[in-house]
């Protein structure tokens, strides 16, 4: 592994909505493009539906045990703001 991939769960409203402004779609095994373009990627669910992830950022893998990353959010924990955003390293990159 030569680098960590984040990805940050969209709601699927908010999913569908990128991908009809032209928001670049991946599918399971998909890589993420090298010009850093915007992408979302779609992946089955437990439930049998979809969920959506966008890409954040990566990082080099370099052989340290622990990694950390600041990512932005789209919110803060101000009134009426879900301050939590799931994020994942999903897939390692070759």
């Amino acid at each position: 592994m030569n680098k960590y991939r984040f990805w940050r769960e969209v709601p699927t409203l908010a999913a569908q909505a990128l991908a009809m402004r032209g928001e670049r779609m991946l599918q399971a095994g998909d890589d993420v493009p090298e010009d850093g373009a915007p992408a979302l990627l779609q992946l089955a669910s437990a439930t049998g539906g979809s969920e959506y992830w966008e890409y954040v950022g990566e990082m080099l893998a370099d052989g340290r045990a622990l990694y950390s990353a600041s990512i932005a959010t789209a919110c803060d924990s101000s009134a009426g703001c879900e301050p939590f955003d799931e994020l994942h390293d999903r897939r390692p990159s070759r």
